[in-house]
């Protein structure tokens, strides 16, 4: 039996997809030692709405022992791509480790790479990237 908690998590999905989704579109790429990178044409591109989130890192501080340099670094922090769970009706056969999305309504259209995939919850796949070079 569903969740009674279901419909409301996608009531909600919906309505923070409506206010804050931006289109992407997806890319397939092919995998393997001498067509790495290529277009995968056994699997169709898409466009469509998705949360994309690109965190700006993290501050770290050094020097908290006796002897140590005290310093601030930046550390890099995951890009995520919250997308519906409908989109990729099955994300392991679907989604594959450096694919790539192109965030079409950013300057400069930037390119994310597939590093890892996690299921949000029933309803949304939020899909851990890294910027990647075009």
């Amino acid at each position: 039996m569903a969740s009674p908690f279901n419909r409301l998590d996608q009531l909600v999905s919906a309505s923070v997809e409506a206010v804050f989704a931006e289109r992407v579109r997806f890319e397939p790429v092919r995998g393997g030692k001498y067509t790495q990178g290529a277009r995968d044409t056994d699997r169709d591109g898409l466009e469509f709405p998705a949360l994309v989130t690109v965190d700006r890192g993290v501050q770290i501080t050094s020097g908290d022992e006796m002897g140590d340099k005290f310093g601030v670094g930046l550390v890099g922090a995951p890009i995520r791509i919250s997308v519906s769970a409908g989109i990729f009706p099955d994300p392991d056969k679907d989604l594959r480790k450096g694919d790539r999305f192109v965030a079409l309504e950013r300057t400069g259209q930037p390119v994310f790479e597939v590093v890892r995939l996690a299921p949000d919850n029933a309803t949304r796949i939020v899909i851990f990237c890294v910027e990647a070079t075009k």
